[in-house]
């Protein structure tokens, strides 16, 4: 399985760290990172040529389009995973997330735990 990343760079304190640890994370999990991209504008158009299974995206993101708009144009598109990564702590953000067609939606600060419990439900879905 082929995984993308859209982080948000405007913090580059616990934000870029987390998204450090979610590189890790996935290549521990066997998967293949085909991309990271700190801005929505420039991922989109990378996601389009890559086409990756699964896409993690911190919402909301600093640039413009926020991650929720980008999950949309990338539905446009294509039909894959997607996995919000958010600080909001809110229950109703994160099934706000689902019922846009995010299959998860993580809540940083992330762990080992977090995110192959995510993937596992993936690979059992599939």
């Amino acid at each position: 399985m082929t995984a993308f990343i859209i982080k948000d760079d405007a913090f580059q304190t616990i934000l870029f760290d987390q998204a450090m640890l979610l590189e890790m994370i996935i290549y521990q999990l066997d998967l293949d990172l085909v991309g990271v991209e700190p801005c929505g504008k420039e991922a989109i158009l990378k996601i389009a040529q890559l086409r990756p299974d699964i896409i993690w995206i911190d919402t909301p993101l600093s640039d413009s389009p926020d991650g929720v708009s980008i999950a949309r144009n990338i539905r446009k598109i294509y039909q894959p995973i997607i996995i919000g990564l958010t600080g909001d702590q809110d229950p109703k953000s994160r099934s706000q997330a689902k019922s846009i067609g995010f299959h998860d939606c993580l809540v940083k600060p992330l762990s080992v735990s977090k995110v192959k419990s995510s993937v596992q439900s993936i690979r059992a879905a599939m």
